[in-house]
């Protein structure tokens, strides 16, 4: 169960439109969370705090309704709360001709600007979080497969165990290992996902159609508008360096390259020029360049200018001369602009 579920069935008790299988669903809900309840307790003061407006929220919306009513959406009320903490997931399996619930917390880890951080997952794999990316996982593997999930970016590097696949939703896109080291590339503002491999195979799917079946050194590219993919040979050092404070872009769109440098430091970019957006950018930024270097080298090799403030930079201007697709004319004359690293 996710939150819009949840929020769902609320709106549909209090108007008084549930059906008899979403109120036999919610008194489900209701008992199966007890025990639960009992043993979990709420990190920090701020959720306590969130949990007691929920409760009086919830307490002035039922209104006249019995005091069971009120103990029902008190409960569904910290079910909230530990919503807006972590991901409840919920699983459903047929016992006895009845449907059980079975609840597990996912942990859910998130890094801000400039920030790159490391978690150890309960069995052994590590995952290395880009800036302003989140990463949500079970604080146990339990089932048969060791599934989480991904917004942004990340490294992978994935304990083997043939019994039990390890599973990376990132949008649309499922990426299935059994144990290998890897970089997935989801950001939301992005219209494209990358999966690059660094070490053993990795399979990529949709819903239920494989796409590829990658091996060190082959990155596939999905494009979430037309849901079309290509796989392509690339070095899988470049695109895994950010580890390391190394930015290395080879042919990347120059509104790739800035929603990089928003993540690493904090800023917002604005690009007045759609052939801007689409230009094609190669160069490799080391962690001790500073920013007004690497807008400098961004400028030359775009044939822009930019004026930056406390927060922001704008980048303004036509770019130099490249097509869509760059032929190798375009590709001399932009390499004229770019500064030697």
């Amino acid at each position: 169960m996710n939150e819009e579920h949840l929020k769902t069935l609320i709106d549909k008790f209090l108007s008084g439109t549930a059906s008899a299988e979403e109120l036999l669903e919610l008194n489900e809900l209701e008992k199966q969370f007890a025990g639960l309840q009992e043993n979990y307790t709420v990190p920090a003061k701020p959720a306590l705090d969130l949990k007691v407006k929920i409760f009086n929220h919830i307490e002035q919306a039922v209104g006249k309704k019995n005091r069971t009513t009120v103990k029902l959406f008190k409960w569904l009320g910290s079910v909230a709360a530990m919503l807006l903490i972590g991901v409840l997931c919920v699983s459903l399996y047929r016992q006895e001709g009845k449907v059980r619930y079975i609840f597990s917390l996912n942990k859910v880890i998130s890094t801000g600007a400039g920030e790159i951080r490391t978690v150890t997952l309960a069995d052994g794999s590590e995952v290395t979080l880009n800036s302003g990316s989140m990463l949500s996982f079970p604080t146990q593997f339990t089932g048969h497969n060791r599934e989480v999930s991904l917004e942004g970016e990340a490294f992978f590097s994935v304990a083997h165990n043939k019994h039990k696949p390890f599973l990376v939703k990132a949008g649309k896109l499922v990426t299935k290992v059994l144990g290998t080291s890897f970089d997935i590339a989801a950001y939301p503002e992005l219209k494209n996902v990358k999966v690059t491999v660094s070490t053993g195979r990795v399979m990529v799917s949709r819903n239920t159609k494989q796409l590829a079946v990658l091996v060190p050194d082959k990155q596939i590219v999905y494009n979430k508008q037309s849901e079309q993919s290509e796989v392509k040979t690339v070095e899988n050092a470049d695109y895994s360096g950010w580890r390391t404070g190394t930015l290395i872009f080879k042919q990347a769109l120059f509104e790739e390259v800035a929603l990089t440098l928003e993540k690493a430091y904090g800023l917002k970019f604005h690009i007045n020029d759609n052939l801007l957006r689409k230009y094609s950018i190669t160069s490799k930024f080391e962690k001790d360049m500073s920013l007004k270097a690497i807008l400098d080298i961004l400028s030359a090799a775009s044939c822009t200018h930019y004026t930056l403030t406390e927060h922001d930079v704008y980048f303004k201007g036509k770019p130099c001369s490249q097509s869509a697709t760059g032929d190798q004319s375009q590709k001399t004359k932009q390499d004229k602009h770019e500064v030697a690293l």
